[in-house]
Protein backbone atom coordinates (compact mmCIF):
# COMPACT_ATOMS: atom_id res chain seq x y z
CA UNK A 1 0.00 0.00 0.00
CA UNK A 2 2.94 2.29 0.71
CA UNK A 3 4.33 1.53 -2.73
CA UNK A 4 4.93 4.71 -5.29
CA UNK A 5 2.27 6.17 -6.94
CA UNK A 6 2.99 7.31 -10.94
CA UNK A 7 -0.59 9.14 -11.92
CA UNK A 8 -3.04 6.95 -10.62
CA UNK A 9 -5.90 6.85 -7.83
CA UNK A 10 -4.46 4.85 -4.70
CA UNK A 11 -6.17 3.91 -1.25
CA UNK A 12 -3.62 3.55 1.17
CA UNK A 13 -6.12 0.59 3.48
CA UNK A 14 -3.49 -1.02 5.78
CA UNK A 15 -0.74 1.08 8.00
CA UNK A 16 2.88 0.87 6.35
CA UNK A 17 5.98 2.90 6.31
CA UNK A 18 8.40 4.05 4.17
CA UNK A 19 9.00 6.58 1.48
CA UNK A 20 5.81 6.95 -0.65
CA UNK A 21 6.79 8.93 -3.83
CA UNK A 22 4.68 10.87 -5.80
CA UNK A 23 5.60 11.06 -10.05
CA UNK A 24 3.29 11.16 -13.08
CA UNK A 25 0.13 13.85 -13.91
CA UNK A 26 -3.27 13.02 -11.61
CA UNK A 27 -2.07 11.08 -8.83
CA UNK A 28 -5.08 10.93 -6.51
CA UNK A 29 -4.11 9.48 -2.50
CA UNK A 30 -6.48 8.50 0.14
CA UNK A 31 -5.11 7.38 3.50
CA UNK A 32 -8.25 5.61 5.67
CA UNK A 33 -9.04 6.37 8.55
CA UNK A 34 -7.50 4.46 11.18
CA UNK A 35 -4.50 3.78 8.75
CA UNK A 36 -0.92 5.05 9.79
CA UNK A 37 1.46 5.99 7.14
CA UNK A 38 4.47 6.59 9.03
CA UNK A 39 7.51 6.94 6.62
CA UNK A 40 10.61 5.53 6.00
CA UNK A 41 11.96 2.90 8.87
CA UNK A 42 15.81 3.87 7.90
CA UNK A 43 16.41 7.03 9.01
CA UNK A 44 12.57 8.28 9.87
CA UNK A 45 11.99 11.25 7.63
CA UNK A 46 10.03 10.92 4.57
CA UNK A 47 6.23 9.61 4.38
CA UNK A 48 5.12 11.21 1.20
CA UNK A 49 7.85 12.78 -1.14
CA UNK A 50 6.72 14.60 -4.61
CA UNK A 51 9.22 14.89 -6.70
CA UNK A 52 8.03 15.91 -10.85
CA UNK A 53 4.44 14.72 -10.16
CA UNK A 54 1.69 17.46 -11.21
CA UNK A 55 -1.65 17.56 -10.57
CA UNK A 56 -1.35 15.42 -7.19
CA UNK A 57 -4.34 15.14 -4.51
CA UNK A 58 -3.62 13.70 -1.17
CA UNK A 59 -6.81 13.29 1.51
CA UNK A 60 -5.72 12.08 4.77
CA UNK A 61 -8.58 10.71 6.91
CA UNK A 62 -6.12 8.84 8.69
CA UNK A 63 -2.56 9.41 9.89
CA UNK A 64 0.41 10.29 8.71
CA UNK A 65 3.02 10.15 11.70
CA UNK A 66 2.47 11.68 14.98
CA UNK A 67 4.14 14.22 17.32
CA UNK A 68 4.33 11.74 20.67
CA UNK A 69 7.00 9.16 19.74
CA UNK A 70 9.98 9.01 18.05
CA UNK A 71 10.18 5.14 16.17
CA UNK A 72 7.24 7.02 13.88
CA UNK A 73 8.38 10.04 11.74
CA UNK A 74 10.97 12.27 12.43
CA UNK A 75 10.98 15.32 9.99
CA UNK A 76 8.75 15.31 6.98
CA UNK A 77 5.15 14.32 6.43
CA UNK A 78 4.62 15.21 2.65
CA UNK A 79 7.86 17.17 1.30
CA UNK A 80 7.40 18.33 -2.04
CA UNK A 81 10.62 19.41 -3.63
CA UNK A 82 11.64 22.73 -5.79
CA UNK A 83 10.19 22.20 -9.28
CA UNK A 84 7.81 22.00 -11.80
CA UNK A 85 5.64 19.82 -9.56
CA UNK A 86 2.11 20.51 -8.22
CA UNK A 87 -0.19 19.56 -5.90
CA UNK A 88 -3.54 20.93 -6.65
CA UNK A 89 -5.10 20.11 -2.54
CA UNK A 90 -3.76 18.43 0.73
CA UNK A 91 -7.27 17.27 2.53
CA UNK A 92 -6.62 16.64 6.44
CA UNK A 93 -9.30 15.07 8.31
CA UNK A 94 -7.40 13.23 10.29
CA UNK A 95 -3.99 13.68 11.88
CA UNK A 96 -0.78 14.38 10.47
CA UNK A 97 2.35 14.76 12.85
CA UNK A 98 6.37 14.66 13.06
CA UNK A 99 8.07 14.19 16.32
CA UNK A 100 11.45 15.70 15.95
CA UNK A 101 11.89 18.51 18.81
CA UNK A 102 14.00 21.56 19.26
CA UNK A 103 14.65 24.50 18.09
CA UNK A 104 17.39 23.68 15.78
CA UNK A 105 14.84 20.76 14.43
CA UNK A 106 13.48 20.72 10.89
CA UNK A 107 10.45 18.51 12.00
CA UNK A 108 7.72 19.72 9.86
CA UNK A 109 4.47 18.46 8.82
CA UNK A 110 4.42 20.34 4.99
CA UNK A 111 6.94 21.30 2.94
CA UNK A 112 6.41 23.20 -0.53
CA UNK A 113 9.25 24.04 -2.59
CA UNK A 114 7.30 24.17 -5.78
CA UNK A 115 2.83 24.76 -6.20
CA UNK A 116 0.20 23.81 -3.99
CA UNK A 117 -3.17 24.89 -4.51
CA UNK A 118 -5.18 24.38 -1.23
CA UNK A 119 -4.08 23.57 2.33
CA UNK A 120 -7.19 22.44 3.61
CA UNK A 121 -7.60 21.45 7.76
CA UNK A 122 -10.83 20.76 8.17
CA UNK A 123 -12.64 20.81 11.80
CA UNK A 124 -11.32 17.26 12.52
CA UNK A 125 -8.13 17.64 11.22
CA UNK A 126 -4.84 18.53 13.48
CA UNK A 127 -1.19 19.29 12.23
CA UNK A 128 1.26 19.20 14.72
CA UNK A 129 5.08 19.09 15.21
CA UNK A 130 7.54 18.94 17.81
CA UNK A 131 9.90 20.35 15.97
CA UNK A 132 10.87 23.67 13.95
CA UNK A 133 8.11 24.45 11.69
CA UNK A 134 4.17 23.25 10.92
CA UNK A 135 3.96 24.57 7.51
CA UNK A 136 6.69 25.63 5.38
CA UNK A 137 6.74 27.51 1.85
CA UNK A 138 10.19 28.24 0.83
CA UNK A 139 12.21 28.37 -2.04
CA UNK A 140 9.49 30.67 -3.94
CA UNK A 141 6.84 28.10 -3.39
CA UNK A 142 3.33 29.20 -4.15
CA UNK A 143 0.17 28.41 -1.88
CA UNK A 144 -2.74 29.82 -3.12
CA UNK A 145 -5.00 29.05 0.21
CA UNK A 146 -4.65 27.48 3.66
CA UNK A 147 -7.94 26.81 4.99
CA UNK A 148 -7.81 26.13 8.69
CA UNK A 149 -10.91 24.92 10.82
CA UNK A 150 -8.96 22.26 12.81
CA UNK A 151 -5.73 22.96 14.57
CA UNK A 152 -2.47 23.79 13.16
CA UNK A 153 0.44 23.90 15.89
CA UNK A 154 3.90 23.72 16.61
CA UNK A 155 5.78 23.35 19.96
CA UNK A 156 9.20 25.52 18.46
CA UNK A 157 9.71 28.72 16.84
CA UNK A 158 7.05 28.86 13.60
CA UNK A 159 3.87 27.08 12.98
CA UNK A 160 3.55 28.80 9.27
CA UNK A 161 6.33 30.03 7.97
CA UNK A 162 6.46 31.48 4.37
CA UNK A 163 10.30 32.72 3.41
CA UNK A 164 10.63 34.09 -0.14
CA UNK A 165 7.69 32.54 -1.26
CA UNK A 166 4.16 33.38 -1.79
CA UNK A 167 1.04 32.39 -0.28
CA UNK A 168 -2.37 33.95 -1.53
CA UNK A 169 -4.60 33.40 1.38
CA UNK A 170 -4.15 32.19 5.75
CA UNK A 171 -8.08 31.75 6.40
CA UNK A 172 -8.61 30.64 10.15
CA UNK A 173 -12.14 29.74 11.76
CA UNK A 174 -9.81 27.31 13.88
CA UNK A 175 -6.60 27.85 15.87
CA UNK A 176 -3.08 28.19 14.81
CA UNK A 177 -0.60 28.16 17.47
CA UNK A 178 3.44 28.48 18.24
CA UNK A 179 4.00 26.79 21.44
CA UNK A 180 1.33 24.88 22.05
CA UNK A 181 2.53 21.98 23.66
CA UNK A 182 4.70 24.25 26.15
CA UNK A 183 4.16 24.33 30.38
CA UNK A 184 5.97 27.92 30.64
CA UNK A 185 4.70 30.79 28.45
CA UNK A 186 8.28 32.40 28.70
CA UNK A 187 9.92 30.13 26.60
CA UNK A 188 11.59 32.06 24.03
CA UNK A 189 11.44 28.48 21.23
CA UNK A 190 7.92 29.25 20.91
CA UNK A 191 8.11 32.10 18.31
CA UNK A 192 5.74 32.88 15.85
CA UNK A 193 2.59 31.83 14.59
CA UNK A 194 2.48 32.94 11.30
CA UNK A 195 6.28 34.03 10.36
CA UNK A 196 6.79 36.20 6.34
CA UNK A 197 10.00 37.11 5.86
CA UNK A 198 12.78 38.21 3.58
CA UNK A 199 11.19 38.22 0.01
CA UNK A 200 7.78 36.45 1.55
CA UNK A 201 4.30 37.52 0.21
CA UNK A 202 1.31 36.79 1.97
CA UNK A 203 -1.94 38.22 0.25
CA UNK A 204 -4.73 37.98 3.14
CA UNK A 205 -5.04 36.87 6.40
CA UNK A 206 -8.63 36.44 7.77
CA UNK A 207 -8.84 35.35 11.87
CA UNK A 208 -12.36 34.56 12.80
CA UNK A 209 -10.67 31.75 14.71
CA UNK A 210 -7.68 32.12 17.14
CA UNK A 211 -4.25 32.94 16.65
CA UNK A 212 -1.62 32.15 19.14
CA UNK A 213 1.95 32.43 20.12
CA UNK A 214 4.60 33.02 23.10
CA UNK A 215 6.40 36.00 21.62
CA UNK A 216 5.50 37.62 18.11
CA UNK A 217 2.09 35.95 17.07
CA UNK A 218 2.14 37.37 13.64
CA UNK A 219 5.60 38.48 12.38
CA UNK A 220 6.67 39.91 9.19
CA UNK A 221 10.38 40.72 9.21
CA UNK A 222 13.18 41.10 6.34
CA UNK A 223 11.68 43.35 3.43
CA UNK A 224 8.59 40.84 3.57
CA UNK A 225 5.14 42.07 2.70
CA UNK A 226 1.49 41.32 4.49
CA UNK A 227 -1.22 42.78 1.87
CA UNK A 228 -4.43 42.48 4.66
CA UNK A 229 -4.79 41.10 8.10
CA UNK A 230 -8.82 40.94 8.42
CA UNK A 231 -9.38 39.96 12.55
CA UNK A 232 -13.50 39.47 12.60
CA UNK A 233 -15.94 40.16 15.36
CA UNK A 234 -14.68 36.15 16.25
CA UNK A 235 -11.39 36.79 16.13
CA UNK A 236 -8.61 36.61 18.36
CA UNK A 237 -4.84 37.38 17.92
CA UNK A 238 -3.13 36.64 20.84
CA UNK A 239 0.84 36.88 22.57
CA UNK A 240 1.51 35.08 25.70
CA UNK A 241 4.81 35.47 26.89
CA UNK A 242 7.27 37.79 28.35
CA UNK A 243 8.30 39.43 24.76
CA UNK A 244 4.42 39.57 23.61
CA UNK A 245 3.93 40.96 21.07
CA UNK A 246 0.69 40.12 18.61
CA UNK A 247 1.83 41.62 15.48
CA UNK A 248 5.41 43.01 14.60
CA UNK A 249 6.62 44.40 12.08
CA UNK A 250 10.42 44.91 11.45
CA UNK A 251 13.20 45.48 8.99
CA UNK A 252 12.96 48.27 6.15
CA UNK A 253 10.82 47.21 3.45
CA UNK A 254 8.60 45.39 5.60
CA UNK A 255 5.53 46.41 5.58
CA UNK A 256 1.69 45.35 6.11
CA UNK A 257 -0.59 47.64 4.35
CA UNK A 258 -4.00 46.88 6.02
CA UNK A 259 -4.79 45.97 9.42
CA UNK A 260 -8.56 45.56 9.94
CA UNK A 261 -9.48 44.84 13.50
CA UNK A 262 -13.35 44.27 14.59
CA UNK A 263 -12.13 41.51 17.04
CA UNK A 264 -9.34 41.34 19.93
CA UNK A 265 -5.95 41.38 19.65
CA UNK A 266 -4.08 41.54 22.60
CA UNK A 267 -1.14 40.56 24.68
CA UNK A 268 -1.96 38.69 28.08
CA UNK A 269 1.01 37.91 30.21
CA UNK A 270 0.44 40.67 33.25
CA UNK A 271 3.05 40.21 35.58
CA UNK A 272 7.02 41.75 36.61
CA UNK A 273 8.46 39.44 33.25
CA UNK A 274 6.09 41.40 30.70
CA UNK A 275 7.66 43.60 27.83
CA UNK A 276 7.14 45.32 24.39
CA UNK A 277 3.99 46.13 23.01
CA UNK A 278 0.92 44.60 21.59
CA UNK A 279 1.32 45.84 18.08
CA UNK A 280 5.35 46.59 17.21
CA UNK A 281 6.61 48.31 14.43
CA UNK A 282 10.75 49.02 14.43
CA UNK A 283 13.63 49.61 12.42
CA UNK A 284 11.83 51.12 9.35
CA UNK A 285 8.99 48.40 8.83
CA UNK A 286 5.69 50.01 8.30
CA UNK A 287 2.19 49.62 8.85
CA UNK A 288 0.08 51.70 6.32
CA UNK A 289 -3.66 51.53 7.82
CA UNK A 290 -5.62 50.05 11.18
CA UNK A 291 -9.08 50.45 11.32
CA UNK A 292 -10.15 49.39 14.50
CA UNK A 293 -13.89 48.69 15.84
CA UNK A 294 -12.92 45.81 18.14
CA UNK A 295 -10.53 45.78 21.21
CA UNK A 296 -6.31 45.88 21.22
CA UNK A 297 -5.21 46.05 24.21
Amino acid sequence: DCSNVNGATRTISSDCSGRLEVTGDGSNITIDSGVNVSGQTSNERFAIETTDGTNTTITVNGSIGSRATSGNLERYSIYHHTGTGSITAINNNGTMGVYENGASSTGTVIWNKSTIGNINNAASGTMTSNGRNTIVNGAGGTITKIDNDGTIESDNKWTIKNITGQIGEIDNSGTIEAGANGTNISAQNAEAAIRNYGVGEITTITNSGLITANEQTIQNSGGAVIGTINNTASGTIRAKGNDQQAIRVEDNGSIIRTINNAGTIEATRNDEHADRATIRVINGGEITTITNSGTIS
